[in-house]
C-alpha cells in the first residue's frame, strides 16, 4: 500500500476522500477535453490514484472510475 501521497496543495489523501479532478476525457467521438469531475479516492497504486466519479457535466461518466493523478487532483475538505 502508498502512504503519504498528497494533492496538488499538499494535503493529505485517504480512502474515502471526496476530491475534485482534471482528466482528459473523450467527450465526442472525436473530441477529447480537459473535464473537471467530482469523485471519491477508491485506491492508491503506485503511479496514480484510482478515483469513482460521482459528479460530472458529462453524466456519462458518473459511476466510472478513472486513473488520476496527484498532480491533478485537490481534496474537498
Amino acid at each position: 500500500m502508498v502512504s503519504g501521497i498528497k494533492d496538488r496543495l499538499g494535503e493529505n489523501l485517504a480512502i474515502g476522500d471526496l476530491c475534485v479532478c482534471y482528466n482528459n476525457m473523450r467527450t465526442g467521438s472525436s473530441t477529447t477535453r480537459l473535464v473537471q469531475y467530482e469523485g471519491e479516492i477508491i485506491k492508491f497504486t503506485n503511479k496514480s490514484i484510482k478515483v469513482k466519479c460521482v459528479n460530472c457535466f458529462y453524466s456519462g461518466y458518473i459511476g466510472k472510475e478513472f486513473n488520476c493523478s496527484k498532480d491533478d487532483i485537490f481534496k474537498i475538505k
